[in-house]
């Protein structure tokens, strides 16, 4: 009798092996939640660039892309309804383009620089200077995109701050 509980008990314990984020994201589903509410930093980048070239005018075609999206509200709330989603997007211009535009826009420098995340923070060089143009935001990012373009012409570099609803 004793061997059986033994053995019934190394199996339920050899069975129940998860890691931690296992746990948490059968957890999640056992609970009909997104399994993103499983594990806190669960945002992946990604590297697709022609969803942006047709969402984002006047920025040609870019030759590099890092992004992420998350729900701006709280992915793992019980609440029913649609979340807005929020996006950060790195892109790596054509030095054509990158001229183009920041002569086609009055920029200067923000008030304050953008606080990028740091999954996309690593495509960001050392002494980037960020400039902003009111006109290019309200000229391109004023539905179903708001937000605000952060340039680096020098650099040919462009950072999104996004919400799409």
């Amino acid at each position: 009798m004793r061997l059986a509980a033994l053995v019934l008990t190394a199996a339920l314990a050899g069975c129940s092996v998860l890691d931690a984020a296992e746990q948490a994201a059968e957890q999640a589903a056992n609970e009909g939640l997104p399994a993103a509410c499983a594990t806190p930093d669960a945002v992946t980048v990604k590297t697709d660039s022609a969803v942006w070239q047709q969402a984002l005018s006047g920025i040609g075609t870019p030759v590099e892309a890092h992004w992420l999206a998350r729900p701006a509200a709280n992915a793992c709330s019980r609440a029913p309804g649609l979340s807005d989603w929020y996006h950060e997007v790195v892109l790596r211009l054509e030095p054509d383009a990158a001229r183009t535009l920041a002569g086609s826009y009055q920029w200067a420098p923000p008030a304050e620089a953008p606080k990028i995340h740091a999954k996309l923070a690593e495509f960001v060089p050392a002494g980037t200077a960020w400039s902003r143009s009111d006109a290019y935001e309200q000229a391109h990012l004023m539905g179903p995109w708001f937000g605000a373009l952060y340039l680096d012409a020098a650099h040919g570099l462009a950072y999104f701050d996004l919400n799409q609803s």
